[in-house]
């Protein structure tokens, strides 16, 4: 998926609707509607103003069998 490839660097920090839009090239309601259902399936996690990758999505350098996360 697009839009969870263009957090980059910024995955465990959190990117805003709109810069995550513009690197997807997405207008910004379908980023927002896409993040939504991202949230609500634990892909993601708002950080304020600006969306993480959550807990279902394995961070480099971590393990998924210790942590119990599906490896995507």
């Amino acid at each position: 998926m697009v839009l969870l490839r263009v957090f980059g660097e910024e995955a465990s920090t959190g990117v805003g609707v709109s810069e995550l839009a513009h690197r997807a090239e997405f207008s910004g309601s379908t980023a927002f509607r896409i993040l939504i259902s991202l949230r609500l399936n634990g892909v993601v996690d708002r950080a304020g103003n600006a969306y993480r990758l959550g807990k279902r999505i394995q961070l480099p350098g971590t393990n998924s069998r210790k942590l119990g996360r599906p490896h995507f």
